[in-house]
């Protein structure tokens, strides 16, 4: 099942996943923002494929889960224990970014106070080759000028009480070459 108990999720649409019995005519999903399931939002899926993406945006928070399966002899079953889950607060998306000869200047929007930042530059877009990586309370960051080329970035916060969000979206941008990349080679001809 799928989120596990105290998952953190990326993103602002869980995805749901459970599994499934060939006698099941449809299951039932509640989620809610209190394990009693007082106001839950309440969602009927007619499939067998044993997942399910809720179909608006959570806003941050702590949210419970549960499940109840519904077959055509016995009819609807007792739902499952509640299950809670966090969506996090995002990380920020970057608001400027200023590249002189010898460093960069990034910066974004500031959150509450307290707040910290992971700033991640690397040169691939799934991170494998970071140049950048540091922890900030400030919404900037300076770095050194990594030289010609296209960069990716990503953002998370880490709240004042140290619950780590997620990262924000992946960024590209790209930083000029100093000259053309053929002068290098003409020395050779």
């Amino acid at each position: 099942m799928a989120p596990q108990p105290g998952a953190k999720i990326g993103g602002s649409q869980p995805v749901f996943e459970w599994t499934t019995r060939p006698d099941i005519r449809r299951y039932l999903i509640e989620v809610d923002r209190t394990a009693d399931f007082q106001k839950p939002g309440k969602y009927a899926i007619e499939s067998a494929d044993g997942n399910f993406t809720l179909p608006e945006q959570l806003v941050p928070g702590e949210y419970w889960w549960r499940i109840a399966a519904e077959s055509g002899t016995i009819g609807t079953g007792p739902y499952s224990d509640p299950i809670s889950f966090r969506v996090p607060v995002p990380g920020p998306k970057l608001g400027s970014a200023e590249v002189g000869s010898e460093e960069i200047r990034f910066s974004w929007s500031a959150g509450e106070a307290g707040e910290k930042y992971q700033f991640q530059m690397a040169r691939d877009s799934g991170f494998n080759k970071i140049i950048s990586d540091v922890l900030i309370s400030k919404p900037g960051v300076v770095i050194p000028n990594p030289g010609g080329g296209s960069y990716y970035l990503r953002i998370k916060l880490i709240e004042a009480d140290g619950e780590e969000g997620v990262f924000g979206p992946v960024q590209s941008f790209r930083v000029p070459y100093r000259y053309p990349f053929f002068l290098p080679f003409l020395g050779w001809m």
